[in-house]
């Protein structure tokens, strides 16, 4: 349903984007439209104490991930969008510098390794 990388479904916990409380889906068609507007982002678990977990089918597929563990959990974005985004291509060095904003908790090996559609250690060989 719309254009999101990971689809909604009744059950899901979204949350308000970039900062905001979870709630549950209840209306999967409303809610991807506000998913594609970057209103709100489907959220991931982090196992553990008190973390809010997901309903039905949601939780069926993310329930392989909910092992029990003494730590409190929590929700991530599923996914996030970077801002302040710049890149300026270097041809005496060959590459190509970015420059972007995360937010807290999110990864740059992880938005690199999906921009250059490998894993960060094989972008790396022969560097020093």
């Amino acid at each position: 349903k719309g254009d999101t990388p990971l689809g909604v479904m009744e059950g899901d916990i979204a949350m308000h984007y970039p900062f905001g409380r979870a709630f549950k889906v209840e209306d999967p068609d409303s809610d991807a439209k506000r998913v594609d507007e970057k209103d709100i982002v489907i959220s991931g678990l982090l196992a553990g104490k008190r973390a809010i977990r997901s309903e039905g089918v949601a939780y069926e597929i993310e329930s392989e991930f909910d092992q029990e563990t003494p730590v409190n959990g929590e929700r991530r974005y599923a996914w996030v969008y970077p801002t302040q985004t710049e890149s300026e291509y270097k041809p005496q060095e060959g590459w190509m510098e970015l420059h972007f904003t995360l937010p807290k908790g999110s990864y740059a090996t992880v938005l690199i390794e999906q921009i250059a559609k490998q894993p960060i250690e094989k972008l790396t060989e022969g560097i020093e």
